[in-house]
């Protein structure tokens, strides 16, 4: 079986584990909250061997997907307020430049981009409350602004 096709078959069985996780949020939270931490890390660690070690993806596609696994469990963490899914999704995010490095020293774009990211959300505490892993808050900030609709999300517990 070429290696395209396992990574593939590795990265469906991921995202299967992402839906399940997803179906029982509600019954068995910590355990919705393990399959979708383990889920995620299974995508970073796929597209990881997939550019680095096989040479399948590009930079710029892997790049792009594991920005885009970072986002999914940033909305993942929110949604549930799940403080550990948030700091997976987070370090992942944090490292996802340094996973892609293709060893050149062409970090000025990245550099510009931050400042011009900091104005666009200095007046919203949003990108302050994702940052700090406090997904509960950025849940509540979204329903009173855009208002998401029927009834809100039922508050999680802090017993644990």
């Amino acid at each position: 079986m070429p290696v395209e096709w396992r990574l593939a078959a590795i990265g469906a069985a991921a995202v299967v584990l992402l839906g399940f996780g997803w179906r029982l949020r509600l019954s068995r939270p910590g355990y919705a909250q393990v399959l979708q931490g383990g889920a995620v890390a299974v995508l970073y660690l796929t597209l990881f061997a997939a550019f680095r070690y096989y040479g399948v993806l590009a930079a710029t596609p892997a790049f792009v997907l594991m920005v885009a696994v970072a986002a999914l469990a940033a909305a993942l963490a929110v949604l549930q307020d799940a403080r550990a899914l948030a700091v997976i999704g987070a370090l992942g995010g944090f490292a996802t430049p340094l996973i892609v490095s293709t060893g050149s020293d062409n970090c000025d774009r990245a550099v510009r981009l931050l400042p011009r990211a900091r104005r666009r959300h200095r007046r919203g505490r949003v990108v302050r409350d994702l940052a700090l892993a406090q997904p509960g808050r950025l849940r509540r900030h979204l329903h009173r602004r855009h208002r998401l609709g029927r009834a809100p999300l039922p508050a999680r517990s802090r017993s644990r």
